[in-house]
C-alpha cells in the first residue's frame, strides 16, 4: 500500500485500537466496482472493523472534526490528541475520496474509505484480507503528516489582493507556510531571500527563507508569470540561482495553447481558475518533492 494511502487507514486504525483493546480487529482493501469511471481511474476501498464499545449517534458528529473526541470520558479512558479521523478525512478528500462510520453500541464499529487512483506498470499483485490480534502501537501517524506538510513553503504570486488573501488562509489551514508577491517581479526579487539565489551580493549574516513551490498567476502587472518564470529560468542557466525553483501556473485560461504556454516559458505544472484547494494541494505537494530533491 503506497504512504499516501496507507495513512488515513492509520488513523482509522489507530483509532479503533485505542476504543477495542483487548479485542481484534481486521481491515480489507479492494477496488470499489462500483466507483470506477474507466480503465484509467479506478478506486480502491478500505475498510477496519472493530469489535469495541461501539459509537453513540450524537458522537458521530464530532469524529472528524480536529481536536475533537467522542465524549469527555474518552480521553481520560483511551488517550488520544483527536487528530487521527481529522487526518484521515483530509488526506482522504485529498485523494478524491471520502470516509466515514458505521457503528453499533456494544457491537463494534467500521471505518471506511476509498481514495482516487490509477494503474500502476507492473500491476501489483493484490494482497489478501488480513486479520490480526492487536498489539501496542509504537508510533502516531498524525505527528509525521503534520510535520510534513509543515515543512512546505509556498510563495503566491497574485495581483489581485482579495484571492491572495483567501488562498493564503486556505493554505495556511492545511499547515502550509505561505509567502506572498503581488506581481511577476516581486516573486523574482523574493527569490534572493531564499537558499535557491547564488550571488556574491547576499549579506553575510542573511537569514535564508525556505521556498519549496511557487504558484504563479499568468497575468499580473509589472511583470506577467510566463515572463517572471522565463526570467527565473535563465537565473538558473546563468547560475544566479541554484537548483531548480518549482513553479505551478495559475491561469483563468485553461485552454491547451495556453497550457502549453506556460509549459514552454518554464512552469512545471499549470492549474486553470477556479480550483478547489482539495485539487491544489497534490500539486503543491508533488512539486514540493522535486525541491526536497535538488
Amino acid at each position: 500500500m503506497g504512504s499516501s494511502n496507507k495513512r488515513p487507514s492509520d488513523g482509522a486504525l489507530s483509532s479503533t485500537i485505542d476504543f477495542t483493546l483487548p479485542h481484534t480487529l481486521s481491515d480489507t482493501v479492494r477496488e470499489s466496482e462500483a466507483l470506477s469511471t474507466g480503465p484509467e481511474t479506478f478506486f480502491i476501498w478500505f475498510t477496519v472493523t472493530d469489535t469495541g464499545r461501539g459509537i453513540k449517534p450524537d458522537e458521530k458528529t464530532k469524529l472528524f472534526s480536529r481536536f475533537q473526541q467522542a465524549s469527555p470520558r474518552t480521553y481520560s479512558k483511551y488517550g488520544g490528541s483527536g487528530l487521527g479521523l481529522f487526518i484521515s478525512r483530509e488526506l482522504a478528500e485529498l485523494q478524491g475520496g471520502e470516509i466515514g462510520i458505521a457503528t453499533e453500541l456494544d457491537v463494534g464499529s467500521t471505518f471506511a474509505f476509498f481514495v482516487k487512483t490509477r494503474p500502476t506498470t507492473p500491476v501489483v499483485e493484490q494482497r489478501p484480507v488480513n486479520e490480526f490480534p492487536l498489539r501496542p502501537r509504537s508510533g502516531s501517524a498524525q505527528t509525521s503528516f503534520s510535520n510534513e506538510i509543515a515543512q512546505i513553503h509556498v510563495l503566491v504570486a497574485e495581483d489581485n489582493k482579495v484571492n491572495q488573501k483567501v488562498l493564503k488562509r486556505q493554505l495556511t489551514n492545511k499547515g502550509y507556510v505561505v509567502w506572498t508577491a503581488d506581481n511577476g517581479q516581486e516573486a523574482v526579487d523574493f527569490l534572493r531571500q531564499t537558499r535557491y539565489w547564488n550571488n556574491a551580493d547576499k549579506p553575510k549574516a542573511h537569514q535564508e527563507k525556505e521556498l519549496h513551490v511557487i504558484l504563479m498567476d499568468t497575468e499580473m502587472p509589472v511583470m506577467d508569470g510566463l515572463s517572471a518564470a522565463k526570467e527565473i529560468r535563465d537565473m538558473q542557466r546563468s547560475g544566479t540561482l541554484k537548483g531548480h525553483v518549482p513553479i505551478l501556473s495559475v491561469s483563468a485560461n485553461a485552454r491547451p495553447e495556453q497550457t502549453s504556454m506556460a509549459i514552454a516559458a518554464g512552469m512545471d505544472d499549470s492549474i486553470s481558475k477556479p480550483f478547489r484547494i482539495a485539487d491544489l494541494t497534490p500539486k503543491i505537494d508533488r512539486l514540493a518533492d522535486l525541491a526536497h530533491a535538488t
